[in-house]
């Protein structure tokens, strides 16, 4: 995601920093089609529903790429997962 910082000071000369947004995005929604990988904002819904289809049995699981090839999913975007 992307953050926004902004540092603050009083009158008492203390510095700090307080973070006012931040912006989150997720490969499986946000990446843009045929882009290099750059991310975009999708409607709300639509991320909403990938989130809710990765907690429904099975959503968190990838396609296996053979039954004897053991694997971790490293990462999921649309069309594509990274596996190791």
């Amino acid at each position: 995601g992307i953050s926004v910082y902004k540092v603050v000071s009083s009158a008492s000369s203390e510095v700090g920093v307080q973070i006012v947004g931040q912006t989150d995005y997720w490969d499986s929604v946000n990446i843009v089609p045929d882009s290099e990988g750059e991310y975009g904002t999708v409607d709300k819904g639509k991320a909403v529903g990938d989130f809710l289809g990765q907690l429904s049995p099975g959503g968190f699981e990838a396609v296996a790429a053979a039954p004897e090839l053991p694997y971790s999913l490293l990462r999921r975007g649309d069309g594509y997962e990274v596996r190791k």
